[in-house]
């Protein structure tokens, strides 16, 4: 017979208040009983998870405790799941490497941007910065903004005319202007070079 959650919390708190019982807590029942009530069968329902020994007692405490009706497979589906992806290793964990030495798991993982990819992305800044200093202060800062170049985040029309005072349509066109200069075979070229 399930017991309902209020009567098992009552049984639960009268046995907490005797000393040297295997349900007892650390917390006393100073507060209102309602926040130890669900401390206490919180705790409880810990309890009687740590000592599920096997997925047929796994299914009998999800079945009882939390009313649902999960089938074995079910069950061993889950139970295979956190097996496989819930146990995981300390990137500190101390590992033997071929020389004999100790390393760390952390070593062995690739930085998120290899030494080539950060060069190429200095140079592709470098020559962009120097595009963009051919053309006027306005189109220079309207472009940095407009594309979040330059450190700037990527800003609509409409932000960049109330920082100039203007409206959007005018920003279109300092855009559009500086995008055909910048467009020129000259200028074009030395961007193309990068990519080839």
């Amino acid at each position: 017979m399930l017991q309902s959650p209020t009567r098992l919390g009552y049984i639960l708190w009268a046995k907490a208040l005797v000393p040297n019982n295997i349900f007892a807590v650390d917390v006393l029942p100073t507060g209102k009983f309602s926040a130890y009530f669900e401390q206490v069968i919180r705790v409880n329902k810990c309890r009687k998870l740590h000592d599920v020994t096997s997925i047929s007692d796994l299914q009998q405490f999800v079945n009882e405790d939390y009313n649902a009706d999960y089938s074995y497979e079910e069950i061993q589906n889950l139970v295979m799941y956190a097996d496989k992806y819930l146990n995981t290793a300390s990137l500190n964990k101390v590992v033997n490497d071929a020389d004999g030495g100790d390393t760390e798991i952390l070593d062995f993982v690739a930085s998120e941007q290899s030494v080539e990819d950060q060069v190429m992305d200095t140079i592709i800044s470098e020559e962009i910065s120097k595009l963009l200093g051919t053309l006027s202060d306005r189109e220079h800062a309207v472009i940095s903004m407009r594309f979040g170049l330059e450190g700037n985040y990527k800003m609509t029309l409409e932000e960049i005319g109330l920082m100039y005072n203007v409206t959007r349509e005018r920003i279109r066109q300092i855009e559009s202007k500086a995008i055909k200069k910048l467009a020129l075979p000259a200028k074009r070229k030395r961007l193309e070079g990068i990519y080839a």
